[in-house]
């Protein structure tokens, strides 16, 4: 190459980093990249893959997330990997292995243990003091991940004028460890601390991005939103967050392990050479141990329920009775945005479209004190009401495990502590996203709402009524976030405990457009909540293990 090219070459490539958007904080200089965004008035500048702790490996495997060391300058401009995620193994269940990657988490970053990053989506406007929305992704406290296009936040930065943080957290047994070396078993939600520090870093770091630390609402889907609940009822009077938006989370009514069990621990580590009669210290030994060896491990062996490393009530990062506390008033006293999808339950019901399934599953799921089985499965008549047991328990699983905990914890946020509460229905189905081969024509299931808020839906086949509802949800989401003592709308009542009005938010519609919201009394979606699930939420002294 000439003299002259070779300079005019240096000369593009720095004229090309200096107009990058770049963002200097406490740990580092950010070199992210920008994208622009049809009919927007403002790009998008993306820092992606920003590192908020050190690397969880080695002796950090298992352990609380700790500070990451000053890094100088990187380039911010691509999705760090996943952390760790644990699939079913299985061909049979529904979603399979595979429906579940293709359905929510095609991991195409990869995986890896090095993983605690989040990625920064900005509006290119020169405006400070934005708005902003911390997002916590589901996964059954199992797998999940922020790298993925259904998370990206550009649209809401683009078109809202907020700014969002996603970021990765540890889950299953890199996330929430049960070993007996851990002594102080307050240590052991360690996926809930990974959420922890990232707010951290939020409140140290944002207002150089051209956010104000004050203004920050958190979000989550599913065991996300369960999370946020947690938050919530852990961080009282002076949280790092002033609102909080849980979509189909279990809340607190359906809370996790109430025994310290090392169960599960002690029969993984022989599996991997490590038991006490192999090594003096199975912690010390599952250190050594290859990342992907133990989530093989993991999946090779889990059962439904076994292998299934959930959180504990450590009385830190979640209570032994959070709606009691609740109740009292000694949580984070934030506006709440909370609500569920039409049917929840398809999700995980086709495998129990089977003689007596139905039956089995009410005897199972819900074998807690409180429950009184006949009941129950007298309130979803087959055939009749319900044409077979897929049907059945796609509505029970809906109202028991997210619709029904739902209304208790909006309602309880509204006469307990008189937090300002909207609650939300989402029943809309689209054909151009949520199908793989096997698994189509779900409805409204689990799930189906994140794209609609995020705008990441596919644009090849998008409706109309795709199109206004997803704008419609993205900017009331946003509008709470701005506002969240205003709520998403003002056509949208809060629950009201002086005018008794359980309001809900109806998100969608059989027509083909998309207009207005609809509202509604909570009592027609409601009506089985009382006779068949409070008792269960009430006599087990929230000391279920029910799943995310």
């Amino acid at each position: 190459m000439k003299i002259d090219s070779i300079v005019s070459f240096l000369f593009l490539q720095t004229f090309a980093l200096a107009t990058l958007p770049t963002v200097t904080i406490s740990d580092g200089v950010l070199i992210g990249t920008t994208t622009t965004l049809p009919s927007a008035t403002a790009s998008v500048n993306k820092f992606l893959g920003v590192p908020f702790a050190a690397a969880p490996i080695g002796q950090l495997r298992f352990a609380l997330p700790q500070s990451v060391q000053p890094y100088g300058t990187i380039q911010a401009n691509k999705w760090s990997k996943s952390c760790m995620q644990q699939f079913i193994n299985s061909t049979t269940a529904v979603p399979t292995r595979s429906q579940t990657i293709q359905l929510f988490n095609t991991p195409d970053p990869g995986e890896s243990e090095d993983c605690l990053y989040l990625n920064v989506y900005v509006p290119g406007t020169q405006t400070t003091g934005k708005t902003v929305m911390f997002w916590i992704y589901g996964g059954g406290l199992e797998y999940g991940t922020a790298s993925i296009p259904w998370h990206d936040g550009s649209s809401f930065a683009a078109y809202q004028d907020v700014i969002i943080v996603a970021p990765n957290y540890r889950t299953n047994v890199f996330g929430f460890p049960h070993s007996d070396e851990i002594t102080d078993n307050t240590k052991w939600n360690i996926g809930y601390y990974d959420q922890r520090m990232a707010l951290q870093w939020v409140k140290n770091n944002i207002k150089a991005f051209g956010g104000d630390p004050n203004k920050v609402t958190i979000f989550g889907q599913s065991s996300g939103a369960t999370s946020v609940d947690r938050l919530v009822t852990t961080m009282g009077s002076n949280p790092p967050f002033r609102a909080a938006i849980m979509q189909s989370g279990t809340s607190s009514v359906t809370v996790g392990k109430a025994d310290q069990s090392t169960t599960e621990w002690s029969s993984l580590v022989p599996i991997l050479g490590c038991s006490p009669q192999q090594t003096s210290s199975p912690l010390a030994c599952m250190r050594t141990k290859d990342a992907t060896a133990i989530k093989s491990a993991l999946e090779a062996n889990y059962t439904g329920n076994f292998f299934s490393f959930q959180p504990i009530q450590d009385g830190v990062t979640e209570l032994k009775q959070p709606e009691a506390s609740r109740l009292a008033g000694t949580i984070a006293k934030v506006p709440i945005l909370q609500g569920t999808t039409a049917q929840e339950g398809r999700l995980y019901s086709l495998p129990y479209n089977v003689q007596g399934g139905f039956n089995y599953w009410v005897e199972t799921k819900l074998s807690f004190p409180g429950a009184n089985f006949y009941n129950i499965i007298a309130a979803y008549p087959i055939p009749g009401t319900y044409p077979d047991n897929d049907a059945a328990v796609a509505q029970a699983w809906t109202d028991a495990i997210y619709q029904c905990p739902a209304s208790v914890v909006t309602w309880d946020s509204a006469t307990g502590p008189k937090i300002p509460t909207w609650r939300y229905y989402f029943n809309a189905s689209f054909a151009n996203y949520g199908s793989v081969p096997g698994f189509t024509n779900r409805g409204a299931y689990h799930t189906t709402d994140i794209p609609l808020v995020f705008g990441t839906y596919p644009s090849s086949g998008a409706t109309a009524q795709e199109i206004a509802l997803s704008q419609y949800m993205q900017t009331a989401w946003a509008t709470f976030a701005k506002d969240p003592n205003g709520g998403p709308d003002p056509a949208w009542p809060s629950i009201s405990s002086s005018s008794g009005g359980k309001y809900i938010g109806v998100l969608g519609n059989a027509g083909n457009t998309f207009t207005n919201l609809t509202v509604m009394q909570s009592t027609p979606l409601d009506t089985r909540c009382s006779p068949l699930y409070y008792p269960i939420y009430n006599e087990s002294d929230n000391a279920n293990s029910w799943k995310n």
